[in-house]
Order: structure tokens, then C-alpha cells, then sequence
């Protein structure tokens, strides 16, 4: 671990505590000039970090930048491999090729912001710096094809249930894939399989998760109407998204680790949308208008 990297765990683990230079300096046996460079990269990278003469160094609370120890700080999940890059085009296409390369299931990849942010068929998913949490998580899991289709399922109970554990409000699921609260539209789903088509098995799975965790400065634009957010622009911090990231994680992983059982289901039925609503299922490029009773146990 390089010195940058010990001193943003140590101010994470002491947020809101000035740690003097002297201290730092002392603990990881350098310089207080090495440490004012590693504070100086620290800051150019994006954290913002309180200096004080007398006092020494602390974590701002304004700050909005997610870490690995902050996250790590909160999480419950074992074997989780955290990295975070400041942009990318997309987290799943991004974890595709770690995938392809061999990295291990738990491989956790998450992205302050993507220039191409995607959803489900070819829809894009707006992704601006600082509000949003942008997360893939590699799973490669002994199921079948058919099975691995519960995954999306399990991941839309899994965000909804830590949403309503870190902010308090309600969360319902519209389909499989996304996730709405007080009517608007705040986290989008997209599972990405890679199939052996030999033994028709799973090579992997990548799952990626999109929350509008605060509102963007300027709003969603054109998608005003259909987008929301958890949290308004001024709450920004990094706690939350860090809060949020390590319980959608641990959420999905209790229900991950037993999916076969599919305990999830009650809890995706009781948050259904579209029960008892007026539909339309879409078959072979008709719009055939239909009523959603039930959602089976398949």
C-alpha cells in the first residue's frame, strides 16, 4: 500500500478528527515533507481535505469522493475486491475484460463517472460525476442459464432494501430492472452473462448497478420528468455513497450466496409495480395490451 493510499485510510477511519503531520510522519516512518506531498496528491486526485496549522489534516465532510476504505469501513461482505477509477465509459464494459483476463467473482469496480453509461436495450443511463453511484460487481456462479435469469431480480430487491436502510424512503420495483421512489425513476439495473456454448454453462456474470444518489447540479435535463434522486445536490458527501455502495453489496450478497432458494421473491412481490396494473407485453414487435396478476415463483 503506497503512503498516499495509508494516509486516506487513516482519515477515513478518523473522519472528522484533525491527525497531526507529526503523527502521520511518525506512523509510517517518513517525513513531514512526504506526507505533505502525499496530502498535496490526495487533493489533486479529487478528496478534499481540511489543512490547519497546529491541528494537522482531516477529511473534509464536503468531501464526495468514495475511497476503498471508506466503503470497506461499512462492509459486511467477505472476498469483496474493491476498485474504483475516477471515470470510465461503462463499469460493465470496463469489467468485461477484467473478466475475460481471469479476475476472480467478488471483483467490485466502481466509477466516479461514465461517458457511456448504459441500460437495458441500448438505452443510455446519464452518469455525472459526484452524485451517482456506478458499480459492477463480477459473479461467476454454479447455475444454470435459466437460474442466472434471477439474478437481475435479486439485485432490484437487494438495492431496494439498502436504499430503504441508508435513506429511509420506500423503494418499488417496476419490472425487473429499475427501481423507483416517490414515482420517479433513481436506480437502473444491467446484468451481462458470458455463456460457454459447449456446455451451455456460465463463464460469468457481470451485474451493474446505477443509483441517482444526489441530484446532479442542473437536474437530468430532458429526463427531469422521469428521473429522481435520493438526495438533493446540496446533501452531497461521500459517507452516504459509501454507506449505500457497501449495503447494496451486503444486500445482494445474502441473497446471492442462496440464490437457488430464491428467498428474495416475497420481498420483490411486495414492491412490485406492475401487479394488478395495465400492461403491454411486447412479442415479436407487437404491443399486445394484457394485465399483470402474479409474478410466479419461476
Amino acid at each position: 500500500m503506497s503512503l498516499k493510499d495509508e494516509i486516506l485510510r487513516l482519515l477515513e477511519n478518523e473522519k472528522g478528527i484533525f491527525i497531526s503531520g507529526e503523527s502521520l510522519a511518525s506512523s509510517f516512518n517518513v517525513s513531514r515533507n512526504a506526507v505533505n506531498k502525499a496530502v498535496v496528491s490526495l487533493k489533486n486526485s479529487g478528496y478534499i481535505i481540511e489543512s490547519k496549522s497546529n491541528k494537522g489534516y482531516r477529511l473534509d465532510g464536503r468531501n464526495i469522493k468514495s475511497s476503498k476504505y471508506g466503503i470497506e469501513k461499512y462492509l459486511k461482505s467477505k472476498n469483496i475486491d474493491i476498485h474504483l477509477v475516477d471515470s470510465v465509459t461503462s463499469t460493465n464494459t470496463q469489467l468485461k475484460r477484467e473478466a475475460e483476463d481471469g479476475a476472480p467473482e467478488g471483483y467490485l469496480l466502481i466509477a466516479e463517472k461514465q461517458t457511456g453509461g448504459r441500460g437495458r436495450t441500448g438505452k443510455s443511463f446519464i452518469s455525472p460525476s459526484g452524485t451517482g453511484i456506478y458499480m459492477s460487481i463480477l459473479l461467476r456462479p454454479a447455475i444454470s442459464a435459466e437460474d442466472s435469469l434471477c439474478i437481475t431480480a435479486c439485485a432490484a430487491v437487494a438495492v431496494s432494501e439498502a436504499i430503504e436502510e441508508v435513506s429511509g424512503k420506500e423503494a418499488a420495483i417496476k419490472w425487473v430492472n429499475d427501481i423507483f421512489c416517490d414515482a420517479k425513476k433513481v436506480c437502473g439495473i444491467l446484468t451481462e452473462a458470458s455463456f460457454d456454448i459447449e456446455s451451455g454453462g456460465i463463464n460469468y456474470i457481470i451485474l451493474g448497478i446505477g443509483v441517482n444518489v444526489f441530484e446532479p447540479e442542473h437536474g437530468f435535463g430532458e429526463f427531469n420528468d422521469i428521473a429522481g434522486s435520493l438526495y438533493g445536490y446540496s446533501e452531497r458527501n461521500s459517507e452516504t455513497k459509501n454507506r449505500m455502495i457497501a449495503s447494496i453489496t451486503d444486500h445482494f450478497m445474502k441473497y446471492y450466496r442462496d440464490i437457488a432458494n430464491k428467498n428474495y421473491l416475497e420481498e420483490y412481490k411486495k414492491r412490485s409495480l406492475v401487479i394488478s396494473k395495465n400492461i403491454y407485453v411486447i412479442k415479436n414487435g407487437a404491443y399486445i395490451p394484457a394485465k399483470a396478476l402474479e409474478i410466479d415463483n419461476a
